[in-house]
């Protein structure tokens, strides 16, 4: 999900990815990684379990463990430099 949508140039725009372990089994080692467009600026990336770090404009949170079922959200938020989608 995004808000606001659509987003003003040098306004920031937050977004949520939520991560769901499907199963069978559970996890020891979850990560989701996002690729942020060209021109945007990271203002924040938080999971709600484990941590983010950011390289090359790459979001990588580290989750850890998840039960089956178990759902993780990660929120994000960017600033664009420059209109695009």
């Amino acid at each position: 999900t995004a808000s606001p949508d659509p987003v003003i140039v040098n306004e920031e725009l937050t977004y949520t990815i939520t991560v769901t372990n499907l199963g069978p089994d559970p996890v020891t080692d979850a990560e989701a990684v996002d690729t942020l467009p060209a021109g945007v600026t990271l203002e924040s990336a938080i999971s709600g379990q484990g941590s983010c770090v950011e390289a090359s404009g790459v979001v990588t949170c580290a989750i850890g463990a998840m039960s089956v079922g178990q759902t993780v959200v990660i929120t994000i938020v960017i600033t664009p430099g420059a209109t695009g989608e």
